[in-house]
């Protein structure tokens, strides 16, 4: 990542001057011809950020290359890139914010006091130009392209680094911004350090299967993708999905294995995390269910938000709290035989 330097108006001015070119009808705050005006006096203490030096990163995310100034003041952070901050030890100013952050245990407690946007299908774009921020970072689902090119036209906008998710680029991207990069790496070690110490502890993990579930529009669907974010969790600790979901015997689309309630013995495995649409009742009352080794053993976790959201997807936080909370059902793995689907 290339640093550089040299002289730029202040914040808030490049902000108006680029707010007044924004195509699209969005609602700005704080960009009158008054705002202006009032800039450019020397008596207000804008001048003196206005002439001091501030530096740039420039870094390549999924949309393509862009230079960020460093050290942000206010920033509007969504999705897991709230989570990155706060392993930085940054809290944001503003969160955006959808029904299931609701249920992110591992995160929640370190955000009381702070701002929330709601959002639903669309993202939230002049709510967010409204809170005026330096930087806005999302994560790959939640900052689309047009949101990433509209916001880009007022501030500084770190969307995903890729399109797996990975929370690892976005994190090294965020430090190299604001000059943290020996504190990223110190995330990075200790969420290494943290599955190897679940390996060492509970070997009999290894070659052991799992899988992460939901009942969804009358059937099962399983995420079948070996490389998929969501089964990172298990092959970090040496597990693996059934092999049936691998070599061709089940039906794949899009990454995702779709298993009628008739067949739900295909959903063997030794650790299995179910999310319910419609409740768990309907679940038990499926012929075979209570019969899967995994039901049956207690290895695993139904209708549980926040583990099914933090398997889907991770960060250095949600890793560390579900060791934590899956503690007991892995340690039922590790004593247990290979399962694999009947």
């Amino acid at each position: 990542m290339l640093h550089t330097a040299r002289r730029l108006p202040s914040r808030s001015l490049r902000r108006t001057l680029a707010a007044t070119a924004l195509v699209g009808g969005l609602v700005l705050t704080g960009c009158t011809s008054e705002d202006s005006g009032s800039e450019s006096d020397s008596g207000n203490g804008t001048s003196d950020s206005a002439g001091a030096e501030q530096s740039e990163v420039t870094i390549e995310n999924m949309y393509g290359e862009a230079t960020y100034h460093t050290n942000p003041e206010k920033v509007v952070a969504i999705g897991t890139a709230v989570d990155s901050l706060l392993a930085l030890g940054i809290t944001p100013d503003v969160i955006v914010e959808r029904g299931d952050d609701a249920d992110a245990d591992w995160k929640n407690p370190q955000l009381d006091g702070v701002e929330r946007i709601p959002m639903s299908e669309e993202f939230p774009l002049e709510e967010v130009v409204a809170h005026d921020p330096d930087l806005v970072v999302g994560d790959t689902y939640r900052i689309k392209e047009d949101a990433y090119n509209e916001l880009s036209k007022v501030t500084d906008v770190l969307p995903g680094m890729d399109q797996d998710a990975n929370w690892e680029p976005q994190l090294k991207a965020l430090a190299e911004i604001y000059g943290m990069e020996d504190k990223a790496q110190e995330v990075i070690d200790a969420d290494e350090e943290a599955f190897a110490a679940v390996r060492e502890e509970l070997p009999g993990l290894e070659g052991k299967t799992a899988l992460t579930v939901q009942d969804r529009g009358g059937q099962f669907v399983a995420i079948a993708g070996e490389d998929n974010i969501a089964n990172k969790f298990y092959s970090r600790l040496g597990m693996t999905l059934p092999a049936s979901f691998t070599d061709g015997s089940l039906k794949i689309e899009a990454g995702r294995a779709p298993i009628s309630y008739e067949r739900v013995s295909d959903l063997a495995a030794n650790f299995m995390g179910m999310y319910a649409t419609e409740g768990m009742d309907k679940i038990r009352a499926i012929p075979g269910y209570d019969q899967l080794p995994q039901v049956a053993s207690g290895a695993v976790v139904e209708d549980n938000k926040a583990v099914m959201a933090a398997l889907n997807i991770p960060s250095s936080l949600s890793n560390a709290w579900l060791l934590e909370q899956l503690r007991d059902q892995l340690e039922i793995v590790d004593g247990e035989d290979p399962v694999d689907a009947q």
